[in-house]
């Protein structure tokens, strides 16, 4: 396809074409580079460089996004957890109840399964049971007994909210590494809670 010339409007807004050589060898060479249909080297290196820049600011853009998703999604699913548990205060036994009080490393443990929506007590121990549910990992996100950092205040939870995990070892990205399924309460025959638990 042939350009039609290389038309110039004036104040009055009529286009007329004119004949000034210079602009006319313009046009030309407008012409048989549209009739080519191709990018120079020079043109190419400028697209892909706009597109790297793109990318850069994008993708980190997209990942911050996400883990801001995942933590609202956490932090709503440990507040039902938390909700459902009290509606169980009157399963632990009186026996259960006193073993927490007198050994403080034992507790109550209550889990919330986010996609059937029920919530159940599993009883006394030192940590996350298995109770039925096959896991690779826990975390503690609110933990705050024997030095936690954490908190059991969800509404305080961020992005880099300290949590310790079932090795020993503390992470600040548990809450925005993926959404997860189980929660546990860890509570104390007092009713205090010591800890909210996610499980993967």
């Amino acid at each position: 396809m042939q350009w039609a010339g290389c038309l110039l409007w004036d104040e009055i807004g009529v286009g007329r074409c004119r004949s000034d050589a210079r602009r006319m060898q313009a046009c030309r060479r407008f012409d048989k580079r549209m009739s080519q249909g191709g990018l120079t080297l020079v043109e190419l290196v400028v697209v892909v460089i706009i597109i790297g820049i793109l990318a850069c600011v994008s993708i980190p853009l997209y990942y911050h996004q996400v883990g801001v998703a995942r933590l609202a999604a956490n932090q709503s699913n440990a507040h039902t957890a938390v909700v459902h548990v009290e509606t169980l205060y009157d399963k632990p036994s009186q026996a259960d109840i006193e073993e927490t009080i007198r050994d403080r490393n034992k507790h109550m443990y209550f889990r919330y399964d986010t996609q059937t929506g029920e919530a159940t007590y599993l009883g006394v121990d030192t940590r996350s049971p298995g109770q039925g549910v096959t896991y690779q990992h826990f975390a503690n996100v609110g933990y705050k007994a024997a030095g936690g950092q954490g908190t059991t205040v969800i509404g305080e939870w961020n992005s880099r909210t300290p949590s310790k995990l079932d090795n020993g070892q503390m992470s600040t990205t548990v809450l925005t590494d993926r959404v997860y399924r189980y929660w546990d309460i860890a509570v104390q025959g007092d009713w205090d809670y010591i800890a909210i638990v996610c499980l993967w």
